[in-house]
């Protein structure tokens, strides 16, 4: 087998069916870092400890510029298209996580960090707001594009 070209990795390249991948002389981890962020060496680890603060000043910096304002989250995402990271030893949203930095811990009946913008990956605390379920879901559907519907009533 071939070792990664990376400088101190040491891992295989060369299988194509496997998790060895061996394009560019790299192997998967690399790959994958280049094929996301142009670049094999890009990593978007955060200290292990971090504060909120600390966190939200670090988030900030992983991200890209947008239009209208919305500031995009590059690192990790949920099935859902939301930004993902592991705070405090839990799943977090990256939105909410701002949201508490930014507009204090949710107050009640409104446990939401809700998005203005419609953007799931958008950080920017200006767009991020606490609100209801139903102002989550009024949002959702402001920003979703309409739907049409077939003769039976169902969502093409």
């Amino acid at each position: 087998m071939k070792v990664c070209k990376v400088e101190g990795c040491g891992g295989e390249t060369g299988r194509r069916g496997g998790k060895k991948h061996g394009a560019r002389g790299w192997c998967e981890k690399h790959y994958q870092r280049w094929q996301k962020h142009g670049d094999p060496m890009t990593t978007l680890q955060r200290e292990p400890g971090m504060m909120l603060a600390e966190f939200c000043e670090w988030a900030r910096g992983k991200m890209t510029r947008w239009f209208y304002g919305c500031e995009l989250w590059t690192g990790a995402k949920t099935a859902s298209g939301y930004g993902g990271v592991l705070f405090a030893g839990r799943n977090r949203g990256v939105h909410t996580l701002i949201a508490e930095h930014y507009h204090g811990p949710a107050p009640d009946g409104r446990p939401f960090a809700c998005h203005i913008c419609g953007n799931k990956s958008c950080i920017n605390p200006a767009h991020i707001y606490w609100g209801s379920p139903r102002d989550n879901t009024n949002d959702h559907l402001c920003a979703s594009p309409p739907r049409e519907r077939d003769a039976l009533g169902r969502f093409t």
